[in-house]
């Protein structure tokens, strides 16, 4: 309840320091609205983006793995081969 408390009084500081400076308590919220509008939509694209990068990161690893396959394929012939000449 105590940091509810806080936040809205530091909002309320807020927007009483950018009312003076702005001369006006409404250009003073338009200007908080205009940041929260910013943070909210930078918000949504990184949500967005999530999926995409996760697929991404999902194909790295499938030809990583793919490679460590083909990598210890080829190593284990090779020992077959070794084991097989002596």
């Amino acid at each position: 309840m105590g940091l509810i408390v806080t936040l809205l009084a530091l909002f309320g500081v807020l927007t009483a320091v950018l009312g003076v400076k702005e001369q006006s308590l409404a250009e003073g919220g338009a200007m908080m609205d205009g940041w929260i509008t910013a943070g909210v939509d930078q918000g949504r694209k990184l949500i967005g983006q999530a999926p995409e990068a996760a697929e991404v990161a999902a194909d790295k690893a499938g030809a990583a793995a793919e490679k460590t396959g083909d990598a210890l394929e080829a190593g284990a012939a090779t020992t077959a081969e070794k084991l097989q000449t002596q």
